[in-house]
Order: C-alpha cells, then structure tokens, then sequence
C-alpha cells in the first residue's frame, strides 16, 4: 500500500528528498492530530509529518521527538512552528497526514528543539484562553 502524499506547495515538495521513506499515513477524521504527535513524541522519530486538510499543507520536521521545524501555508502560520500547531490542532477534523522517516540531515532546523508534547498543550491551553476570552 502506498501513501496517499499529494504534496501541491513547492517548499513543501523540496523538503521531501528521496531520502525520506513514508511509514505512517491515515486519515485525520479518524485520529486527531494530538495522537498523531504522541507517536512521534512517544516513539521518538526523526522525520517530516506531512498534513493536508481543507487546501492547507502544513509541514513538521522531528528529530529524536522534538519539534525542530514547522511550516505552512495558512496565512499566519508560514514560518511559526508553533502557530503551525495551534492552526493543526485548531481547526476541526478532516484531512490526512503522513509521516517520513528521515534522517536528520535531511530535516531543517529552523527552531530550538522543543518537546512536541509541550508545544500541543501550548496550544491547547491557548484555544481555551480563547473560548473562554469569546465568551467571558
């Protein structure tokens, strides 16, 4: 079974070297996004998550479980690692995801590694602040 990878944004495409092996993929409907960072958090991968959802490709990378990298193409997200998440995380589900193995050479650093697990509650812990902003 191959992946369903249809990468359409250009940088995105460039990241994702021959190098990069597809090992996990499915669809976002049936798995929240949260799950899908505790395995790579959980397993410690080293790797690029790719996900697509409503005409948006976001792109992770991972090094041993950290964050090291985000992009998007959501207006707001482009080079914010953790703007990527919130938007991710935010948004209902839908959409597909893959995960690439790769090694660490091939994945950009652009961030201070941060533990993902803490960024996901970041975020979460921001869309509450926001709920309870809208109606406080």
């Amino acid at each position: 079974m191959n992946s369903p990878l249809r990468v359409e944004h250009p940088r995105i495409r460039a990241l994702l070297r021959s190098e990069a092996q597809a090992v996990l993929w499915g669809d976002l409907a049936s798995m929240h996004p949260t799950e899908v960072f505790d395995i790579v958090a959980h397993g410690r991968k080293t790797g690029l998550l790719f996900v697509s959802r409503e005409g948006v490709e976001r792109i992770f990378g991972f090094h041993e479980g950290d964050l090291v990298f985000g992009f998007s193409t959501a207006p707001g997200e482009a080079e914010d690692a953790r703007e990527a998440v919130l938007g991710l995380v935010r948004v209902a589900a839908g959409g597909s995801f893959t995960f690439l193995a790769a090694p660490a050479s091939a994945i950009p650093q652009a961030v201070q590694r941060q533990n993902v697990q803490e960024v996901v509650l970041d975020a979460l812990r921001r869309m509450d602040e926001g709920v309870v902003a809208a109606t406080g």
